[in-house]
């Protein structure tokens, strides 16, 4: 009974009762036991009284979840109460609760179709899987679960319209798709194909060891995790580190070796970020790319004294049914689901087959790297392709990374590599957040772009400010070039010519604008 109850308090926040009956201590006395399933438990003495709630809660859009209502009641019977509030609102769930049972009463109950009736001394247990039923009624079929064979996760005939009926405004959803397991299944076959699935996912579930969670299996190649009670950046760390868990996992049995990546998509609540939201945009996104409609658009950071452009940032948009999308709009569905390395590779190749309309031809073109491309080898081939076919000069490319990315194992990233063969590095957001000193001073990178808030804080707290002066002395002393962003006031600038900052950026200058063939300036 104890995962019964748990299951009948999920949702309590945006459930109501009205309970009528005319013993007042028993009114009470069933308040609070029903106080834990629902928000708002009211009470009314009479039928008279029920109706008026009733009447009144639905007119303010706002009607009960339940009505509980004994048959013999002060002022109107409940049957009478019944047929008033069918008319009304001819769903809604109402349950009787009577000393009597006889043949007569029940069968006027069953013609208005109330969803039990319930005799008094009242038993619990009936009461609960009363609630349960009303609770989970949405379809009769959703009730019908079962547990796959293989994963050992849950099995529903029609998961969105179940999830829809158990999802509260703090459950989390990630639904996770195996990547190639359909091809899987059609070279390896399923003996050993099922013994990975069933691997892989103890292994995920590991991971959840220590929550409120429940494991489902939506179809051959999809699984889903409903979370409770955890907060939304919680879910993104467990979604890295399940991507993990996949991309180092493998079956190795009879000289085969079976492994895949996932895609993570999380949800949360029932707000406008759905599911369907979430994978209408993966859809853009994936026609942009098929139709190459991902689209560079450059800003220019200028040198500080001389106001030459140094550099050109290129930042993504996406064309759809010609209109052109900004980041904020894709880029944290496609974070979610992993698929950050797809725009990165799509940004590399549009942005290399326009950097020779790009004026002046001297200025860098940095492209943004995500975490995950760090350690993606295959990128560095993909891009020395392309900068092969457009003919570029890798000494005219850089490429962005976070500080927060950085460890002592760069040596065998592809940051190494991309620098090595001639390719500029820049490190973006520095300076708020704890780093490794030792970690940029081996690494050497051409530039570093400091964290936007840190000329603010700088400014009111003398600590960081020496701080902030001695890592600029520093990075100048190893030969890299100090990026401020979003420099508004006359101050800002200021105090960026009085710390030798060497470039500075941000609307206020120029806007991100898209580039043309015969641009020149």
């Amino acid at each position: 009974m104890t995962e019964q109850l748990q299951k009948l308090q999920k949702g309590r926040e945006s459930r109501s009762i009205l309970i009528i009956d005319d013993d007042e201590a028993l009114a009470q006395s069933l308040s609070r036991v029903l106080k834990p399933f629902f928000q708002n438990c009211v009470i009314a003495n009479d039928g008279q009284e029920g109706l008026a709630l009733f009447l009144d809660y639905l007119q303010r859009n706002n009607p009960f979840t339940i009505v509980m209502t004994d048959l013999e009641l002060p002022k109107k019977g409940g049957l009478s109460l019944i047929k008033e509030i069918r008319s009304l609102e001819a769903n809604q769930p109402i349950i009787i609760l009577s000393a009597h049972d006889g043949a007569e009463l029940m069968s006027e109950a069953i013609a208005l179709e109330v969803q039990a009736y319930l005799l008094k001394p009242l038993s619990m247990p009936k009461l609960f899987a009363t609630l349960e039923k009303i609770f989970y009624k949405t379809n009769p079929e959703l009730e019908k679960v079962h547990i796959d064979p293989i994963t050992g996760y849950k099995v529903v005939l029609d998961f969105e319209s179940y999830l829809d009926a158990l999802t509260t405004d703090t459950t989390i959803v990630m639904k996770i798709k195996i990547n190639h397991l359909v091809n899987i299944y059609n070279l390896i076959g399923e003996e050993f194909t099922n013994k990975y699935l069933h691997e892989l996912c103890s292994s995920l579930q590991n991971l959840c060891a220590d929550l409120d969670a429940t494991f489902y299996k939506i179809s051959k190649d999809e699984l889903a995790f409903v979370l409770q009670d955890v907060e939304i950046d919680f879910a993104k760390t467990l979604a890295n580190d399940m991507s993990l868990v996949a991309k180092y996992f493998h079956l190795f049995e009879n000289g085969i070796i079976i492994n895949s990546t996932i895609s993570v998509s999380i949800t949360q609540g029932k707000s406008d970020f759905t599911v369907s939201n979430a994978q209408s945009v993966m859809k853009m996104i994936y026609n942009a790319i098929e139709k190459n409609e991902i689209i560079p658009y450059i800003q220019p950071a200028f040198e500080l004294r001389s106001n030459k452009i140094e550099f050109f940032n290129s930042y993504i948009r996406i064309k759809e049914n010609e209109t052109i999308f900004e980041p904020k709009n894709f880029l944290h569905v496609a974070q979610n689901a992993h698929q950050l390395s797809i725009i990165t590779r799509a940004m590399i190749k549009n942005s290399f087959a326009l950097k020779h309309a790009i004026q002046p031809q001297d200025a860098l073109l940095v492209i943004y790297l995500c975490d995950e491309d760090i350690y993606d080898m295959s990128l560095l081939q993909y891009t020395l392709f392309w900068a092969e076919r457009y003919d570029i000069d890798p000494a005219t490319i850089g490429f962005e990374i976070a500080a927060c990315a950085l460890s002592f194992e760069y040596k065998f990233s592809l940051i190494s590599e991309l620098k090595e063969r001639g390719f500029k590095i820049m490190i973006r957001q520095v300076g708020i957040e704890k780093f490794d000193l030792y970690s940029f001073i081996d690494i050497k990178p051409h530039y570093i772009k400091l964290h936007p808030t840190l000329f603010s804080i700088a400014s009111q707290d003398t600590h960081t400010m020496e701080n902030l002066k001695k890592m600029i002395e520093i990075m100048h002393i190893i030969g890299t070039k100090i990026v401020a962003t979003k420099i508004q006031e006359k101050q800002e600038l200021n105090l960026a010519k009085s710390l030798e900052i060497d470039i500075i950026q941000g609307y206020e200058l120029a806007h991100p604008h898209k580039v043309r063939e015969d641009e020149s300036r």
